[in-house]
């Protein structure tokens, strides 16, 4: 087998493994993103509906429980938002994908090469390796 061909196979197995832990990273913060905004979600609603039924009921001996829930529930949904503003889960998961599409390509041409019969060019390969040296730099951190 020519040192062209072994080079090629190396590549192939390294471009699976950064297109799948760039899947995986992009799931991860996926999974961040709706971990925080759904419940901030359903605790918004709930703090509101608390809000109005202290407007619209009498005050009771319940009431101190009632505020202090309001009040922990409000402090909770203040920290989800600014966790969900300022960590750009979405954003991080969205260049993880595309890192994993741009490898998986890459990943392709590798293997239309390995399936060739006889020898490989120097210039693909010096071609391949450029590209990969581009979407390596443009690609967040695993």
């Amino acid at each position: 087998m020519s040192e062209s061909k072994e080079l090629l196979q190396k590549w192939d197995g390294w471009l699976r493994n950064h297109k799948n832990n760039h899947y995986e990273a992009a799931k991860k913060y996926t999974t961040y993103h709706q971990l925080t905004g759904i419940p901030l979600v359903v605790l918004t609603a709930i703090i509101n509906a608390g809000i109005w039924l202290l407007l619209i009921t009498e005050f009771s001996e319940h009431e101190f429980v009632l505020n202090l829930a309001i009040a922990t529930l409000s402090l909770i949904v203040s920290c989800l938002a600014a966790v969900q503003a300022f960590s750009g889960f979405d954003k991080k998961s969205e260049q993880h994908k595309n890192a994993a599409v741009k490898y998986s390509a890459l990943n392709g041409k590798v293997e239309v090469l390995l399936s060739r019969n006889g020898d490989i060019d120097e210039t693909e390969i010096a071609k391949l390796s450029e590209e990969w040296g581009l979407i390596t730099e443009n690609a967040p951190p695993v």
